[in-house]
């Protein structure tokens, strides 16, 4: 059973990337994302930004276009403010000082500070509440990409306008088995928590 879960697994990766995955031909300086379908507030944001991260050079700046309509989330603000390491946000979900929705989005975004630059235009939060959490502010995509430009000259950009459900991956370094494991420890969970064989009879359908 473990051997048909991981064997499974890699197929529904391989099909993931048939429907949503795009290829990029190497990391960008810049990339460009917009948080639509999920851009209620930005933990559900930090899903296009971490799909960013992943096409996107060390030093680099990842640009963020997103509604923000009801702000940051619950208690995010108040957690990434305090400007914590990515693994004291994690001990702060255990001992109920963050929340757990929010808490590992927060804890990942910490760590994406430490190599990279996160610019947010949107209406939802303000220059103020973006600085306090170290990220950078722009009033529309163009004044992004403007103060971009002015100061680093030619950039090496990448465009996501459906960032929240595209899968960038870099075309000449495709995904290796190897890198796409199941931990052991959940294989037993996944197999009670859904009827893998009815998806991967479904994703073996689609010839990915």
């Amino acid at each position: 059973m473990p051997n048909r879960i991981v064997a499974d697994f890699h197929l529904l990766v391989k099909c993931l990337h048939r429907l949503y995955g795009v290829a990029v031909p190497a990391l960008a300086d810049v990339t460009v994302t917009s948080g639509y379908p999920l851009e209620t507030d930005l933990i559900q944001s930090g899903k296009a930004i971490l799909l960013a991260d992943t096409v996107t050079k060390p030093g680099g700046t990842i640009v963020l276009v997103s509604a923000c309509s009801d702000g940051a989330g619950p208690l995010m603000y108040e957690t990434l403010s305090q400007r914590p390491g990515a693994k004291e946000v994690i001990q702060w979900i255990a001992e109920g000082k963050a929340n757990t929705t929010g808490g590992p989005m927060a804890s990942r975004l910490r760590a994406l500070v430490e190599s990279k630059r996160l610019v947010v235009a949107t209406e939802g939060l303000s220059q103020q509440q973006l600085a306090d959490m170290e990220f950078g502010y722009a009033s529309s995509v163009d004044a992004a990409v403007a103060d971009l430009a002015a100061g680093n000259g030619r950039l090496d950009t990448i465009v996501l306008p459906v960032g929240g459900s595209t899968f960038p991956y870099l075309a000449e370094q495709p995904a290796k088995k190897s890198d796409l494991r199941v931990p052991k420890a959940l294989v037993g969970k996944l197999a009670g928590a859904f009827d893998l064989g009815t998806i991967c009879d479904w994703a073996a359908s689609l010839e990915c």
